[in-house]
């Protein structure tokens, strides 16, 4: 095994593990620059809410506007088990 692919599943571990104890465990907002999760919930939001704009009636739009977050959680916990899958890999 290369040196640089041992580095990088390390690095990718300790991002994963540290972005999941940032958003699950600390009871208050994180300051950090390194936050995975965040990046990923405004990409996921902006696109949701277009869609959700779309939607004519009210009822119908807070419907699927009100999906987002189970979703979301949904979202972080398969991209959390992925990112450390490859970094262990």
């Amino acid at each position: 095994m290369s040196p640089v692919a041992l580095s990088a599943g390390i690095l990718l571990v300790a991002l994963a593990w540290y972005d999941l104890f940032q958003s699950v465990v600390l009871p208050r907002p994180a300051v950090g620059r390194v936050r995975l999760s965040s990046s990923v919930l405004h990409a996921l939001w902006l696109g949701w809410r277009a869609a959700g704009r779309r939607i004519e009636p009210v009822r119908r739009r807070e419907a699927v506007l009100g999906v987002f977050a189970p979703l979301a959680v949904l979202v972080l916990l398969a991209l959390w088990a992925a990112v450390l899958v490859v970094g262990s890999g």
